[in-house]
């Protein structure tokens, strides 16, 4: 908070404002306006309040769950118009605007959709406070869902990382996270933790997708059962397709070696072109979808913020884009299941080439296509 006493809101107002009222980044007329919000609706969230700057004889302020400020009364507003306000994006979120996400955002923004994380945990970081709903630790830590490694915490940023003053900003920037810890201290993940993990998820009824940025190179039928069990509570099940060649394993990992869910290889910007990066070669005629994943700007623990690659971030995204394809199917009382979600991705996709342009996959992920395919 920037205010030395801010006090806590616990309901809701509704604006009376006749136009679309300023959310700025500050409680001052003076800071960014960072969006704006709609005439009756929802406005102060469970957040907080202070005495701000001024207008109007008002000087009241409320601080939205998404880390911005918008004034109490009437005057701090903007015209209406048939599509909201542009979304100020971080400029190195370069998978955003390449692929057009913050057009979508006025069609959804997966709003009360929840994705289960099974990662290594979700650190510090003010982008994903409001949007992490539960945090377990499946992996035998004593409770402790703290991210080592941070790759969990970038996986989640790409997914849902709210509005914030770095303006940087998830896929679907209003879904909710769920958390299942599936490493333990010494970074491992044993096959018992991932499928604790995905039965944990399948149970949960408010989870609709499980994003598995992650593999093993060994499993049982124990992990197949979770998996199949996860499919019949009706969870979208996204998986990381990678082949650790180095290793001397010449398939894919588990659980993306498992047809059934969908497999994420990733791609890169090269000069004004997004072609199918050289990591994701070795498995290209494995993966359902290819999606942006090198040099991907999200949230790090500790609220700090870094530029990742890997296949992981590519299923993050596609976990984003199925969350806004979610939202829009309920909005349309459509029940989204595994293999309808995979038919519109697939179907949507465009074409991407090879390193070398010698060879041209239908594989690159079109989220304005997809989403258009919904009606």
């Amino acid at each position: 908070m920037n205010s030395d006493n801010p006090q806590k809101v616990y309901q809701s107002g509704i604006t009376t404002a006749t136009l679309r009222l300023n959310v700025r980044s500050q409680p001052n007329m003076a800071s960014n306006i960072v969006g704006a919000v709609n005439p009756g609706i929802q406005l102060a969230y469970d957040g907080y309040s202070l005495e701000g700057e001024k207008i109007s004889g008002n000087s009241k302020w409320y601080f939205t769950r998404e880390g911005n400020w918008f004034w109490s009364g009437e005057a701090e507003t903007q015209s209406i118009n048939p599509i909201q306000s542009p979304a100020i994006i971080n400029q190195q979120q370069w998978h955003l605007e390449k692929f057009h996400i913050p057009d979508l955002w006025s069609i959804a923004k997966g709003s009360g959709i929840g994705v289960a994380l099974l990662d290594s945990g979700i650190g510090k970081n003010y982008a994903l406070d409001s949007a992490v709903k539960l945090k377990n630790d499946a992996a035998s830590n004593n409770g402790n869902t703290d991210d080592l490694t941070g790759h969990g915490t970038h996986c989640a940023g790409i997914i849902s990382a709210r509005t914030n003053p770095n303006s940087v900003l998830g896929v679907a920037p209003e879904s909710d996270l769920y958390l299942y810890k599936v490493r333990n201290d010494e970074i491992d993940i044993q096959e018992k933790f991932l499928s604790d993990a995905l039965d944990l998820a399948g149970e949960n009824d408010d989870i609709s997708i499980v994003n598995l940025s992650l593999e093993i190179y060994t499993a049982t039928d124990k992990l197949y059962k979770s998996v199949q069990k996860a499919l019949t509570a009706n969870k979208i099940l996204i998986a990381a397709a990678d082949i650790a060649a180095e290793y001397g394993y010449s398939t894919l990992g588990y659980p993306a070696f498992y047809p059934e869910c969908i497999r994420v290889g990733f791609a890169k910007l090269d000069s004004e072109n997004v072609i199918i990066d050289d990591d994701t070669l070795s498995c290209i005629q494995s993966v359902d979808i290819v999606a942006p994943g090198r040099n991907i700007y999200s949230t790090k623990p500790n609220d700090t913020f870094a530029s990742e690659s890997g296949s992981s971030m590519a299923t993050a995204f596609t976990s984003g884009v199925a969350a806004l394809l979610i939202e829009k199917m309920k909005k349309l009382n459509r029940v989204p299941t595994q293999s309808l979600i995979k038919e519109i991705l697939t179907d949507s996709c465009d074409d991407i080439k090879t390193p070398d342009g010698s060879s041209v996959y239908k594989k690159l992920i079109n989220p304005q296509k997809a989403l258009s395919l919904i009606n």
